[in-house]
């Protein structure tokens, strides 16, 4: 399903489970915990964006301020 170099990959399994292997950890997930896994990635994901942003937006404002 998907691939990210030497971090690890996700694949499904013909039973319908979703197998997410990080270097070495497999975390094993119904479908539809692997929604739920996945949106709370996204949100994790987002609030990262969102600090970054933050401090961009900060450097920025100290440089030409």
């Amino acid at each position: 399903m998907a691939k990210a170099g030497g971090l690890g990959n996700i694949s499904r399994l013909p039973c319908g489970i979703v197998n997410v292997n990080i270097q070495g950890v497999t975390l094993h997930f119904s479908q539809e915990a692997f929604l739920l896994f996945s949106a709370m990635v996204r949100s994790a994901n987002s609030s990262l964006m969102d600090i970054e942003l933050k401090e961009l937006l900060e450097r920025g404002g100290a440089e030409h301020g």
